[in-house]
């Protein structure tokens, strides 16, 4: 083959391979041409609902506590004269949540009777003469019922003791049995409505549910005979021993009876017969002094002291109870102040106390 032949044929075989290159291959598609691609409008989504804005707890202002300060001056006055009291065994006070003042008066002809003075001054008849033997102690509960001691107390009448305390619930006209303790003297009421009830007899103090399922004894035993007695806010009992050792009467020391059931003197001044107890806002513990004719107060981690002048003029104190105020109320014998027995109050003895008002 002429070498112009021989190039003509491998011309050929190299037109055969780019031939072959440009065809596509036979398990293979082409491609076709590109579409057109639309992209659909798609609705955005729905909004949520609009929410109110969140409501946010404010307090209750129908729970507000406030205080009313007074001018920190001290008045005294008359409050509820004349009073029926057998001096020294009687005139025990209370008072309700709402500044009622309830008097145990007991030297009637026709038999004890409780008095109701509101905080107008206006009187009015609670249990009536005859009811109850003797009122030897008074007490209030945080849902207005009266508990009232019956018992023969110092020797407060030649009318028997039933031996019992009573309960006065509210709106009822006659009380009801409440507990049975052997000649029952001072009562106290705790945070959680639990009774106290002081056994001149006994020399003792018994505690009660409020549902009148007893509890038992607080602490031991006494060595002075108790009457008047009064519950801190921990808990702790204190008591006024009215009758010393054995006797009626000369009782000098309040003791303390803690949570625990330890007996502690909690103050043993030069004064006599101790005989009725009571808190005021501060904690700080009053006690009144019958025949020292005293008005004694305790501070808080303090040592004793006896309010100015006794503040009833050295007259013998008996009952005594605050207000949400901070007026001290005092059951005198009278003679000294008054012409007779006598409630008397001293406005500005104790700081007010902060109580709930509802408006």
């Amino acid at each position: 083959m002429s070498r112009t032949g021989i190039l003509l044929a491998v011309a050929g075989v190299l037109m055969v391979f780019a031939l072959a290159s440009l065809s596509p291959a036979p398990d293979t598609v082409a491609p076709s041409s590109p579409e057109k691609v639309v992209i659909a409008a798609v609705a955005s989504p729905p909004r949520p609902a609009q929410r109110p804005p969140p409501i946010v707890a404010l307090p209750d202002r129908r729970d507000t506590e406030r205080c009313e300060v007074g001018s920190g001056a001290i008045e005294r006055t008359v409050f509820a004269e004349p009073i029926s009291l057998f001096g020294g065994a009687g005139a025990m006070l209370a008072i309700d949540s709402e500044d009622n003042l309830y008097i145990a008066e007991n030297y009637t002809s026709t038999g004890s009777r409780v008095t109701r003075v509101a905080p107008t001054g206006i009187r009015s008849t609670a249990v009536t003469d005859g009811v109850i033997g003797n009122v030897t102690g008074l007490a209030c509960d945080t849902a207005g019922s009266v508990f009232i001691a019956d018992g023969d107390g110092n020797g407060i009448s030649n009318r028997p003791g039933t031996n019992h305390v009573w309960r006065l619930r509210p709106g009822e006209t006659s009380p009801v049995l409440f507990a049975s303790v052997a000649n029952p003297t001072g009562i106290a009421i705790d945070s959680a409505d639990d009774v106290y009830v002081a056994s001149f007899t006994d020399r003792a103090i018994y505690r009660f549910h409020s549902s009148g399922a007893p509890v038992g004894r607080v602490g031991p035993v006494l060595t002075d005979r108790p009457y008047g007695i009064a519950v801190d806010s921990s808990g702790s009992v204190f008591v006024a021993g009215f009758g010393a050792n054995s006797g009626k009467s000369g009782g000098t020391n309040t003791y303390r009876i803690d949570t625990s059931g330890v007996l502690s003197t909690f103050a043993s001044p030069s004064l006599i017969d101790a005989y009725a107890l009571a808190f005021d806002a501060t904690g700080t513990l009053w006690a009144s002094y019958y025949n020292s004719l005293k008005l004694l107060r305790v501070p808080a981690g303090s040592r004793y002291e006896v309010f100015p002048g006794g503040w009833t003029a050295d007259d013998a104190p008996n009952g005594i109870a605050f207000d949400s105020r901070g007026a001290l109320y005092v059951a005198v014998n009278g003679g000294r102040t008054t012409a007779t027995a006598a409630v008397i109050k001293i406005a500005g003895a104790a700081p007010p106390a902060c109580s709930v008002r509802r408006y």
